[in-house]
């Protein structure tokens, strides 16, 4: 495991963010069985099966720790739910550190993707000054959806005004607090999604490789002083209008092909 995240940091030295094991649900893995859940995606995964197998974490945390040497790392955990969890990380990396020693010791921090994280950002400051909101687990969660249930793909959509709406109260309660925001999931890819999250204040992006060169070159044509108030006034508006719409009615010159209203 060393070796793979040094090859990584080393590839990425300036920041590198390192997630700790995200597994069941739909994410299965052949070498760790999982008994079958009614509802897996509520179920026993992600930070919760790892703090119970510490014979897997503790490696896993270990290696990472070491693999710091080599740049700017960040170790971020999934699906933290509860203070509790919080505090047991907390006692698990500290001791970690106090092992491992290492030359250039890592922050680390938490996904946001349950709800509860976002009322307990209090909590959440006292042991790191790092969250990454994952949006396609908070989407799934907030609307009450599987989003891997292809009848119900229209509301798996992170383009609507109260995701985004708790999009902005989350951002605005994590600063608050001196914490840092950066967001992992499908949204940052999509041109509009990424004009959204600049909005609404995020300081950190996160998208698949094949998204990098489009949103570079959208970089260019953004001037964040005219995105973050439109944002803001979309966002306060009475009407749930279409974002997409409105986004590309109301910035030309980024999205020229837009055609009216």
């Amino acid at each position: 495991q060393e070796q793979i995240y040094r090859q990584v940091v080393k590839a990425a030295p300036e920041s590198a963010v390192l997630r700790v094991m995200d597994i069941g649900s739909d994410k299965p893995v052949k070498y760790l069985p999982f008994p079958r859940e009614a509802n897996p995606s509520m179920g026993f995964r992600s930070i919760r099966f790892a703090l119970s197998r510490p014979d897997v974490l503790i490696p896993q945390m270990r290696a990472m720790i070491r693999a710091a040497d080599e740049g700017n790392v960040k170790v971020i955990f999934p699906m933290v739910s509860t203070p509790k969890e919080l505090a047991a990380l907390d006692t698990l990396w500290k001791k970690l550190l106090d092992e491992v020693r290492p030359k250039n010791a890592p922050e680390w921090g938490i996904m946001v993707e349950v709800p509860s994280a976002i009322f307990m950002m209090d909590q959440i400051a006292k042991y790191t000054k790092n969250i990454s909101l994952g949006t396609n687990d908070l989407l799934q969660f907030f609307y009450g959806i599987d989003r891997t249930n292809e009848r119900l793909s229209e509301l798996a959509h992170p383009l609507c005004i109260p995701f985004l709406s708790l999009l902005l109260y989350t951002v605005a309660t994590a600063k608050s607090e001196g914490i840092r925001v950066g967001i992992c999931g499908e949204m940052a890819g999509d041109p509009v999604g990424f004009l959204a999250l600049l909005g609404l204040g995020i300081d950190e992006f996160s998208m698949r490789p094949r998204a990098v060169k489009t949103i570079k070159n959208l970089i260019p044509q953004i001037k964040v002083r005219e995105i973050t108030p439109f944002v803001h006034e979309l966002l306060s508006s009475d009407d749930h209008q279409d974002v997409r719409r409105e986004f590309k009615r109301a910035f030309p010159r980024i999205f020229p092909t837009h055609e009216g209203a």
